[in-house]
């Protein structure tokens, strides 16, 4: 929490030679200008003044996009190989689980780089204030940024940041550790936090002690224990929980051997779900789901009316590896672990199905999905 913050806080320090790029205003239709510009931006400035730095915010979000590898190598070019290189510095923001390497040819960018946890205030860090350390801890964790917000004329002020996560919540939380999610919504009784699932929750939850003020204020703890509800019944609230599950993504894999097989029902599903999110669907199954065939033919005819939709057959030797439902999302190691597809399109009540962050997963589904059949 309160990274934004810091990288805004870096840019003015640094002054006029800084660049402060922001990985959330990356969309699948500006993302190549906006690395154009920030090279462009950069190498100016360094034969103008001699240097140049780059602060990325949220470089975890541009690096989602569908030219993420792209970026990467060109961050690579620009910071590494390149004629300037040794002229410009660069500091990464990203949030704690989230990727922030994609693989490809050549050096690793996070290969060069030295890692830091967000600041932690310090009892020091008060002096000249009135603010109890005690209340500051209860008000918001052990966060320097969030303090640094908060501190208004020796007091603390939660108002304006309230605001902010309530809007950020969903975004948040889909970028904590599972563990560090089940902790704030109070079910994380026998659970022991490694370290990076421990700093992902500064600012919201107190080891030990519980949720701080402010994320129980933004309605954070309240979002964290619907994420252990089941998987919404109901066409239309099934199809919006899917939507959420894309939020800000680009591309996603929906893989699931029986996803074709009640067509009419998946058609309507799509519609709503297209209605919500602009991410392109790539629908994975297979030809024969269960005791039925199921004809290219007929999937056109129900699917071929929306944009940005494709379909794929998987190989029958992929078929039984297969056996789980997921939704990879394109250009990350993981995505969602999803209940079984007639529950997703409404066909079946969601009992106890639930939807599941999954880090990575122990296959490549953009080359299950390159070798599949399309239709």
């Amino acid at each position: 929490m309160g990274k934004s913050y810091l990288a805004e806080a870096v840019r003015t320090r640094l002054g006029g030679t800084a660049f402060l790029v922001q990985g959330g205003t990356f969309t699948e239709e500006n993302q190549l200008t906006l690395r154009e510009n920030m090279r462009d931006s950069i190498l100016k400035a360094v034969e103008t003044t001699g240097n140049a730095q780059l602060v990325f915010d949220d470089y975890h979000r541009a690096l989602k996009r569908t030219q993420g590898q792209r970026l990467q190598a060109n961050l690579v070019a620009l910071l590494i190989d390149g004629a300037q290189a040794r002229d410009i510095g660069a500091i990464l923001f990203a949030r704690c689980s989230t990727p922030i390497h994609l693989p490809g040819r050549g050096s690793p960018l996070v290969s060069r780089c030295s890692f830091l946890w967000m600041p932690r205030w310090a009892t020091d860090d008060l002096s000249g204030t009135d603010l109890d350390p005690d209340a500051v801890d209860v008000a918001v964790g052990s966060s320097a940024s969030l303090l640094s917000i908060a501190e208004v004329q020796g007091s603390l002020e939660l108002g304006p940041l309230k605001q902010r996560l309530s809007i950020d919540a969903e975004r948040v939380l889909d970028d904590l550790p599972v563990k560090a999610v089940l902790t704030l919504a109070g079910r994380g009784v026998g659970i022991e936090l490694a370290d990076v699932e421990q700093r992902s929750l500064d600012g919201l939850y107190r080891v030990g002690k519980g949720p701080t003020t402010l994320a129980l204020d933004a309605d954070l703890v309240h979002l964290a224990m619907q994420r252990n509800t089941g998987w919404p019944s109901g066409l239309n609230d099934s199809a919006r929980h899917f939507a959420q599950l894309l939020d800000g993504r680009g591309s996603a894999i929906w893989c699931d051997r029986y996803l074709f097989k009640s067509l009419s029902e998946l058609a309507e599903f799509v519609s709503i779900v297209r209605s919500h999110t602009p991410a392109r669907l790539c629908l994975l199954g297979t030809e024969r789901p269960g005791d039925t065939y199921v004809s290219p033919a007929e999937i056109r005819a129900e699917l071929d009316l929306f944009t940005d939709v494709e379909c794929r057959f998987m190989l029958p030797a992929d078929r039984s590896p297969l056996h789980d439902r997921h939704l990879a999302l394109r250009g990350e190691l993981g995505g969602w672990v999803v209940p079984t597809a007639d529950v997703v399109v409404g066909k079946v009540r969601g009992g106890s199905s639930i939807a599941t962050r999954a880090p990575a997963f122990p296959v490549d589904y953009d080359k299950i999905w390159q070798r599949s059949r399309p239709i």
